[in-house]
């Protein structure tokens, strides 16, 4: 598992424990307590795709970040797939939102933590 997903399971534990805990207050004291990068910590795009899989995952409407609708075609994708790996769930997502070519930056790797984890 990446110090990403670590980090997502890390917030998404501390979330559900208190209740009042925004997902990006958590994620932010979550990235905080890994081993990573001061510039590492602010990579945005494993830390949108925890927030968009809480937004999914609590009701909240979509507001149209790539990495939030990227985590989210994915969980859609684990309800009926497994794929074998972060790298064939991003070809999948990819192909799904028709935006083919992109390289992930651990958002697949976010979910499926969180899969493991069980919080999807």
């Amino acid at each position: 598992m990446s110090e990403f997903g670590k980090a997502a399971v890390r917030a998404e534990r501390k979330r559900l424990k208190d209740k009042k805990l925004t997902p990006v207050e958590a994620w932010e004291w979550a990235i905080n307590q890994s081993n990573l990068s001061d510039s590492s910590k602010k990579k945005c795009c494993p830390k949108f795709a925890y927030i968009g899989v809480c937004e999914q995952k609590d009701g909240d409407a979509p507001d149209g970040n790539k990495n939030k609708n990227y985590a989210r075609e994915a969980v859609n994708i684990l309800k009926t797939a497994k794929p074998s790996s972060a790298a064939a769930l991003w070809r999948q997502v990819t192909a799904n939102l028709k935006c083919e070519g992109l390289t992930h930056n651990d958002q697949m790797g976010v979910v499926l933590a969180l899969k493991d984890a069980g919080y999807i």
